[in-house]
């Protein structure tokens, strides 16, 4: 799916797009920042998700991605490298 910059999308599309099973996925990627909600409507179920930052999200997976393979890391070591990174603050 080609995704436009500049597009308000509904939970449920970005599910699809991040293949991600539930919207709690989509909620802690917002509580750590990766993802932008915005207020659409006065209900309280009236929010979406600007496709600039699921675009943002995919570009810095896909270079992840590329770095695990390019430098034959495992998703193990990679992880324990990111929370080290985290722990240095």
């Amino acid at each position: 799916m080609t995704l436009r910059p500049g597009v308000l999308l509904p939970y449920r599309i970005v599910k699809q797009v991040m293949k991600w099973k539930s919207t709690t996925s989509i909620r802690n990627a917002v509580a750590r920042g990766e993802l932008v909600r915005v207020k659409v409507g006065t209900r309280d179920r009236d929010w979406a998700i600007t496709s600039d930052s699921v675009i943002a999200l995919q570009a810095e997976k896909q270079i992840e991605r590329e770095t695990l393979k390019f430098f034959d890391v495992t998703p193990g070591q990679w992880a324990s490298l990111k929370q080290a990174r985290k722990r240095r603050g």
